[in-house]
This record gives C-alpha cells, sequence and structure tokens, in this order.
C-alpha cells in the first residue's frame, strides 16, 4: 500500500509540473507571437505569465509542496482580489471565457494535486 501511494504521488508530481511547465511554454510563445514586431510588448507579454509559470513549472520538480502552494495561490488571485469587484461578476461572459481558465485554472488545479501529493510523500517518507 506503502509504496503504491508514493508511486502515485511521484507520477501525479511529474505530471503537475510538466503540465505546467507546459502552460508555461504555451504563454512564452503566445507572447512573443503576439508581439513578433514590438520589443518591448514581447518582453512585456512573456515575462507575464509566460517566464514565472516555467519557473514555478521547475520549482515544482524539486520542492512540490511550496511550487504548488504558489501556484494555488496564482490560479485563486481572481478570486480574492475581484471578490468585490461588482462590475466584474455582473457579466457571466468574463468566466465563459478559455483565458481565465488557461491562466488560472491549469495553476490552480495543478497547484492542489502538487500539495496533496506533497503531503502523501512526507506521510509516507
Amino acid at each position: 500500500m506503502s509504496s503504491t501511494l508514493n508511486s502515485i504521488s511521484r507520477w501525479t508530481i511529474r505530471v503537475a509540473a510538466s503540465l505546467i511547465l507546459l502552460n508555461g511554454l504555451f504563454w512564452t510563445w503566445f507572447g512573443m507571437a503576439c508581439e513578433w514586431g514590438n520589443p518591448l510588448g514581447m518582453l512585456m507579454h512573456t515575462l507575464v505569465p509566460g517566464l514565472p509559470m516555467v519557473g514555478f513549472g521547475l520549482a515544482c520538480w524539486r520542492w512540490p509542496v511550496a511550487g504548488g502552494s504558489v501556484l494555488a495561490l496564482w490560479g485563486a488571485s481572481p478570486l480574492l482580489l475581484l471578490v468585490g469587484s461588482k462590475p466584474f461578476f455582473n457579466y457571466p461572459g468574463n468566466w465563459l471565457s478559455l483565458t481565465p481558465l488557461l491562466v488560472y485554472g491549469i495553476p490552480l488545479a495543478a497547484g492542489v494535486a502538487l500539495i496533496v501529493s506533497g503531503y502523501i510523500r512526507r506521510i509516507e517518507a
């Protein structure tokens, strides 16, 4: 039982970190592709959210609980920042867009998975 939970935990950490790395590389590519003729715009669109997400993905390989906590906070940030923002919640189309799901949903899901699998590894060790 112990080895099964440990192997599932290792598998979950690898999948979640790979997902974050791929998501970060996608946003880095997207920022460069959208702002190809504008160097300042390219720099701004690759710095956020692409390169930090790549960095968090690399950190998740070594420190799954710490990296997962940062990713979960990143994913929950719109809810934390927009709780009192009535104009945002009045337009349901803002939540139906694919962009919030890609920018916040994937890091939130991967962060929760990393936190849970990191704690399972600590308990089993």
